[in-house]
């Protein structure tokens, strides 16, 4: 089984960390990003501006939002109603 490819980056963001975690850093546009920024990116990135900062991150993979829906569902209900 092949390791899984990096995402394509932004233009201008700094690289990924050693780890190969996923972890939050603004992008570097030069100026304030917009919600245009945010249109703009890769569809398999999720992307938000904070204080005017662009951060992106991947996408979780369809299994593990499955996952996490699921045990949502399973542990959250008992628990949402007091």
């Amino acid at each position: 089984m092949n390791p899984p490819q990096p995402a394509p980056a932004l233009e201008n963001s700094p690289p990924a960390p050693p780890s190969g975690r996923a972890t939050p850093r603004p992008t570097t546009l030069g100026r304030k990003a917009t919600y245009q920024d945010v249109l703009d990116a890769p569809p398999n990135m999720v992307a938000e501006v904070i204080d005017g900062a662009l951060y992106t991150q991947p996408r979780p993979a369809p299994s593990h939002a499955w996952a996490g829906s699921s045990m949502g569902m399973v542990i959250g209900s008992p628990f949402s109603h007091g």
